[in-house]
């Protein structure tokens, strides 16, 4: 299970990037099981399937999106990523929609034989803040919008209706309001207080915590 206190999440758009390595990992998954394999494992799986009926050889050359495929005079198939690609040999430019793609020589140029879909998916994370939900995560972004939201409270002017005040002694976390009435907010010494930090039972007013002696407490 994800505990959201213990990850941050990033958009594939926000990595750095960097050249395919045949030693880098890739996710997939097993019998509803996510696990990890590297692009040679992939290579080699590929290779012996493709090799089983046409006998091809892979190449490694690394080719990036704008740039020329190598030159082929054997069969032979490569990975390339998304983008656009310039043929050898007369054939057409090859242009790839997903982030992994194998293409395939006839000795002569490139033609593009499969297009394999890389999308790992949080089921978890959410670009939402809802009350309620208690087994999704919401995104950094989401986060930093509804923070961007919310103002200050030393930049907010709050006049207090003087309804009840109360001190703290430093010993007890219970005060006596003297009425059954229900409190909607609580501030210490000017601060609110969130409804998790107490809760009232008759005229006794319980905090999570012993307030010190002499913070003044306003109840409304």
């Amino acid at each position: 299970m994800i505990n959201p206190a213990e990850i941050t999440t990033v958009s594939v758009h926000e990595l750095v990037p960097a050249v395919w390595g045949l030693d880098d990992l890739l996710p997939h998954e097993v019998d509803e099981t996510l696990r990890q394999g590297s692009v040679q494992g992939l290579a080699d799986l590929i290779s012996a399937y493709i090799g089983t009926v046409s006998s091809l050889a892979f190449n490694p050359t690394t080719v990036n999106s704008g740039e020329t495929l190598p030159a082929t005079t054997t069969t032979e198939w490569m990975f390339v990523g998304k983008g656009t690609f310039l043929n050898v040999g007369g054939g057409s430019d090859i242009t790839t929609t997903e982030e992994l793609n194998v293409l395939t020589s006839n000795g002569t140029y490139w033609s593009l034989a499969v297009q394999i879909p890389i999308d790992v998916e949080f089921s978890g994370v959410v670009q939402t803040i809802r009350s309620g939900f208690t087994a999704t995560v919401p995104s950094e972004n989401a986060v930093f919008q509804a923070l961007a939201l919310k103002a200050n409270t030393s930049d907010i002017p709050v006049t207090f209706p003087k309804k009840l005040e109360r001190f703290g002694n430093g010993t007890d976390n219970t005060i006596d309001i003297g009425t059954t009435s229900l409190a909607t907010l609580i501030f210490l010494e000017g601060a609110p207080l969130i409804g998790a930090d107490w809760e009232q039972l008759g005229t006794e007013i319980t905090f999570t915590f012993i307030p010190e002696s002499g913070t003044r407490l306003q109840i409304i």
